[in-house]
């Protein structure tokens, strides 16, 4: 089965953050949709908004992710702050299913 590394950089969503992102805007709903802007991860009993970026990449890449993502939410959210600092990394090694 082949997998995929990837490190997701994102924040906690606490149920207030889930519940702001549910109020927002319908042209702003495709940030949401298309994980090219966000994504949700699942960990355990943990939730994450964020987005992926490859092993290896360098750390100026992380830090302009981490911008990015406040970015986006800041859009989502009138109002949302957050401190660069309170980004989680999350390592992931996701599976695919081998076609046959």
């Amino acid at each position: 089965m082949p997998a995929e590394q990837f490190i997701f950089v994102g924040f906690e969503l606490d149920a207030a953050l889930v519940e702001r992102i549910a109020a927002c805007g319908e042209s702003d709903r495709v940030f949401m949709e298309n994980p090219t802007y966000l994504e949700t991860l699942a960990v355990g009993d943990h939730r994450y908004v964020g987005k992926r970026i490859e092993v290896g990449a360098p750390s100026d890449r992380l830090e302009d992710t981490i911008r990015s993502v406040i970015s986006l939410l800041v859009r989502l959210i009138p109002g949302f702050t957050a401190d660069p600092g309170d980004a989680r990394l999350v390592a992931i090694e996701e599976q695919h299913p081998q076609e046959i």
